[in-house]
Parts: structure tokens; sequence; C-alpha cells
């Protein structure tokens, strides 16, 4: 999982290319999509003008890349234009030859002049980078820019969110900042689709408040959910009822909050399995074995150390009852899954019999 970044070493990025103009090659991968597609594009801006991409702008797809066409393309003589751009998107796709394929064609020198080449891949942890991908990296670094897009820190999020709904004209409290956040999560490419919605709502001149993003973004995606699971981490079962009860009566469906009940508990499971075999000792370690934001993965690693990890499976085992009566009777569902909770909460395990 790439390290949490600032948003001013991205605005630096942007302002270098700006200032330096395009470079021969570029290897931009990351799990930050949004930025990453942003660069992307301006990259392209910056070779070619709109007017001149349709002949001089190439995109293959490393899941149907084809050496010839890659080949013909690093080939071809820009058209009406001083230079032209080949992308290759998905680069960690490619078969291991097709890898070798370009590593060599680069390796031997073969940048044409005025053909700028740009390689795109996703999140390359947990394995994904592999030799080949890093020779092409380092190649990069040395013959142009090689950029990891990671997510930003919790705080830089909250900071995006702001400036993005400044530039729409709408201000925005911090609290509703931070609730967006936490409720849609730390992908750019999400939020950005949020932050949209809100400044249409509010309009110019408007502000955002914690009830203007639970009222566009949804109450149950927002304020409720988060607070829910809070409760079930804080070992709070007398709050955590009271939430689920508020849901259930806005006509929230048990089976999603039985859902929603499950999954905390597993994240809480693989984190006290994590911490006690030591394979993640901090949220950063826990958050690369999640694929979760170290922000995030710390609040699990709260939520997980007031459990023993007997009582965690013993939660999942009731949660899984809950599940199986939810389907096989006509009991009151809010009456199993809390009956499940409950339980849980006093240390006792039910079996099928039990309603």
């Amino acid at each position: 999982m790439a390290k949490g970044k600032t948003l001013q070493s991205y605005t630096k990025l942007f302002k270098e290319l700006e200032a330096k103009g395009p470079r021969p090659v570029y290897f931009l991968y990351g799990p930050e999509e949004h930025t990453k597609r942003e660069y992307l594009r301006a990259v392209v801006a910056a070779v070619l003008p709109e007017d001149k991409r349709a002949f001089n702008l190439d995109i293959l797809h490393g899941d149907e890349f084809d050496k010839e066409a890659f080949n013909n393309r690093m080939s071809a003589f820009p058209l009406f234009a001083e230079r032209r751009v080949v992308v290759i998107k998905k680069f960690e796709a490619l078969a291991t030859a097709d890898k070798d394929f370009v590593l060599k064609r680069l390796e031997a020198g073969a940048l044409p002049d005025g053909t700028v080449l740009v390689v795109e891949a996703g999140d390359l942890a947990d394995g994904k980078l592999t030799v080949r991908t890093k020779k092409v990296i380092d190649f990069a670094k040395q013959n142009g820019v090689a950029v990891e897009f990671a997510l930003l820190r919790r705080e830089e999020s909250e900071e995006w969110v702001r400036q993005k709904l400044a530039q729409a004209g709408v201000a925005v409290d911090p609290e509703a900042a931070r609730l967006l956040v936490e409720s849609v999560g730390e992908q750019l490419i999400d939020l950005a689709n949020e932050v949209e919605k809100l400044a249409a709502y509010v309009g110019n001149g408007g502000r955002v408040t914690t009830d203007t993003v639970a009222s566009v973004v949804g109450r149950y995606r927002t304020e409720e959910p988060w607070a829910f699971t809070e409760s079930l981490g804080r070992k709070d079962t007398a709050d955590l009822l009271r939430r689920m009860n508020k849901l259930l009566e806005g006509g929230v469906e048990p089976v999603v909050i039985l859902g929603t009940l499950l999954r905390n508990v597993i994240q809480m499971l693989q984190v006290k399995l994590l911490v006690d075999e030591g394979t993640a000792r901090g949220p950063r370690d826990v958050g690369a074995h999640l694929g979760r934001q170290p922000w995030l993965a710390g609040r699990l690693l709260e939520q997980a150390a007031r459990f023993r990890q007997e009582e965690l499976e013993l939660y999942l085992e009731n949660l899984r009852w809950a599940d199986i009566r939810l389907k096989s009777t006509a009991t009151s569902p809010r009456t199993i899954v809390e009956t499940a909770v409950v339980a849980s909460s006093q240390g006792k395990r039910l079996a099928l019999s039990n309603i």
C-alpha cells in the first residue's frame, strides 16, 4: 500500500510540468486514480493541443496489448504537429513477454524524437511490482518522470474537499468535510462525485454543513453508519442498539445492518490476528495488509484492542447465527439482530434453537 501523500506534493508535480514542459517518458502508478488521471490529461495537454490529438494520440491497454501495434505507434511520425503521445494503460496487465518487449525497446534507446511515452499502472503493492516493472520505472526516473500516486492522508483528503468546494464558490464547515471523507472514503474519484453534487445542491455562495452532507450523500451512508460501527468498536451495546433501532425506523433493512456488523467484526478479527502474529505493528502496517488508509487502520486497531480474540469469534458466530435465522424463520428481523448483539455482549453463544 502506498504511503499517504500531501496535497503539496501533488501541487508541486503539476507546477513542475507547467514550468519545465513534458519529458520523453513517464511512468504513473499507484492507487490514487483521480489525481493520476488528472496528471495524465495534463501531460497530454502539455504535448498536444486538442485539435492535434486525433492523429497524434494513441492509447493502448495492457489487457489487450499487441506488440506490432505498439511498435507501429512508437515508430510513427507526428502528423501536422511537432510531437505525438503513446499511452500504455494497465501496464501491470501485460504478459511477461510483452513487458520484456517494451523494456527492450526502451533500453535500446528507441524513443524517437517527438514521441512522448506515458506508461500507466494501478497499485503495485502486494507483489505486483515485478522485476520488469521496476526496470521500466527506473528507466522513467532516469529519462523522464516516474510518480507513485498514493492516497492522500485523511486530513489532506479533507483539505482537498475544502479546496474543491471553494473553487466552486462554496464554503464548507470543517465537520462537514470530515464527515464526507469518513462516509465516502479516501478515494478522490469517489469524493469528487459527491463534491460536485454538494456544490450543485447549495449553489454558488452557499455553505455545506453536516446536515447538507447527510441529505445529499445519504444519511445511512454518513452519520449513522459510522456512529453505528463506532459504538460496536467501543463495546457500547446500549448505544449500538439505540442507533440500530433508529436506522431500522428509518427504513434500513436488517440485513444491511447485519452485513455492516459482520464486516466490522471480521475486520477487527483480521487486525487482531495481524498484531498477534507480529505481522503488523502499527496503523501503516495494518493499512498495507488490509488495503486501508493508515487513519482508518488506526481506528480498527483501537477497536480491536478492546476485544479479546475469543470475544470477536463469539460475535462472529452469533452474527452468522442471525444471518441463518433471517433467511429461515418468520421471526421479527429486528429481534433476531438485537438478540445476536445482546448475546454477544453477554458472552453467550447462540444455538439455532434459540430465539
